[in-house]
């Protein structure tokens, strides 16, 4: 029997889109072109996500969606540029619990269906040697916090990439050109990381 052809939606911000590297090289697309690979049956990713987004950017887009379309697989991956802008603690968490009920909406009602991602550590970055690594790391830690606990209020899957961002540390070829972003690489190791996880969403219960 063929498998069913599943769609997917990913939502988020630049490690979404994967700026500073061609489109078809972020995760999103190299998580599809695997489970390709391993049999399933994938629709080209829909990326609703941009440079820059904030979670209260990523809500406003989604409030122009009147009739969600129903998908198989949601991730969300969202809150490094809320930290940047210093948005508070508990915006984060509101507009975070938000998402998740948009989430929901896409998945006609399955948290098990949604895969929620953790902020990476961009402290290890050049781009970040004119700033305070521990003030970085502890912010986006306290974040991370927020979108864990909420990922388990709400029941969805939970997935850290945290500590894969920080090989970059020691090895900048996990970097773009720009010195912040993930290069293809870094997107391969999210990838690997992430896909048993996706595996279980789409295997047939």
């Amino acid at each position: 029997m063929s498998q069913p052809l599943h769609k997917y939606l990913a939502l988020g911000d630049s490690y979404t889109i994967g700026t500073g590297t061609e489109a078809p090289e972020s995760w999103p697309f190299q998580l599809v072109r695997t489970l390709r690979l391993r049999g399933f049956s994938l629709k080209t990713p829909v990326i609703i996500a941009k440079n820059g987004w904030t979670t209260a950017d990523l809500l406003e887009s989604l409030s122009r969606i009147s009739s969600p379309e129903h998908f198989d697989l949601v991730t969300l991956l969202i809150g490094v540029n809320d930290h940047y802008e210093n948005f508070s603690l508990e915006t984060y968490r509101t507009n975070f619990q938000r998402l998740l009920h948009r989430c929901l909406q896409f998945t006609d009602g399955r948290p098990e269906s949604i895969l929620v991602l953790s902020i990476p550590d961009w402290s290890v970055t050049p781009f970040a040697r004119n700033r305070d690594p521990d003030i970085i790391r502890q912010g986006i830690a306290e974040f991370n916090e927020i979108n864990r606990l909420l990922a388990d209020k709400f029941t969805t899957r939970y997935h850290n990439i945290t500590s894969l961002s920080r090989k970059a540390a020691d090895d900048l070829e996990l970097l773009a050109d720009d010195e912040l972003h993930p290069s293809s690489p870094m997107y391969t190791l999210w990838t690997e990381s992430i896909l048993p996880q996706v595996e279980k969403i789409l295997s047939p219960s």
